[in-house]
């Protein structure tokens, strides 16, 4: 039946939004730790190909969009119900790798902004370190080779 493939994708979602959703979790852990970015990166490539499936399981579910879902015939009542909550606990998920996406980002440009500021310190002290250490004349010491003849 038609409606035994859209329950089997709508798991099929579930599991990749779990997955992901776990990956969002370690993200969200490395970014706190102030990660290697190797780490990231890592965690990062492997929520890609998640991501990947997510979006061809969303095109196959496309047909299921045009449909009237009363419309449906279903082998039991508790099929239904069942994709009802499978479709529910993927809404939840969504939202909460969203939130954890959120988090994310926010922590990594706080990140990037201290590291930005600790970047212009250094800058400063160097530029402070380089003008006490430079000797006087220094920036008048050439040689006018250039003749009037």
């Amino acid at each position: 039946m038609d409606t035994d493939v859209l329950a089997q994708l709508m798991d099929r979602k579930c599991e990749v939004l779990e997955q992901l959703h776990q990956l969002a979790q370690r993200q969200l852990a490395v970014v706190g730790e102030g990660g290697q970015t190797s780490d990231l990166l890592g965690v990062l490539a492997a929520k890609q190909g998640l991501l990947d499936q997510l979006q061809a399981l969303q095109r196959q579910l496309d047909p299921y969009r045009q449909q009237d879902p009363d419309s449906r015939r279903w082998r039991t009542t508790r099929d239904r119900q069942r994709c009802a909550q499978v479709s529910g606990r993927c809404q939840a998920l969504l939202g909460e790798v969203i939130e954890l996406e959120r988090r994310s980002e926010t922590q990594l440009k706080s990140q990037r902004d201290r590291t930005a500021a600790q970047l212009r310190a250094v800058s400063t002290a160097a530029e402070a370190r380089a003008a006490y250490t430079a000797r006087p004349g220094d920036s008048q010491r050439s040689l006018d080779l250039a003749s009037e003849a």
